[in-house]
């Protein structure tokens, strides 16, 4: 065996290794990623419209595929949709 396989076998090993050790440490960091993701609504046009003038939509509303949803629709976060509808 030449020195470029042995090193090459050893690189895998060694990276193999590294990359269980990830694996172990992760599961935390995971589970506060599946606490923290948010919902999505899809809302057409033109209830979408109303939505745009509100200061968060720029950051956070998605645009829609216009072909399989129409032009004009956005995913808003469902807790944004909860305060509107908790302060009307």
């Amino acid at each position: 065996m030449t020195v470029e396989a042995t090193l090459a076998i050893m690189f895998c090993i060694i990276g193999m290794f590294i990359l269980l050790f990830i694996l172990i440490k992760e599961p935390k960091k995971e589970i506060i990623q599946k606490e923290t993701r948010k919902r999505y609504i899809l809302v057409y046009w033109p209830e979408s419209q109303v939505l745009m003038d509100y200061e968060w939509f720029d950051k956070e509303a998605v645009l829609a595929d216009w072909v399989k949803c129409g032009s004009s629709s956005y995913f808003i976060p469902e807790h944004r949709l909860n305060e509107i509808n908790k302060n009307n």
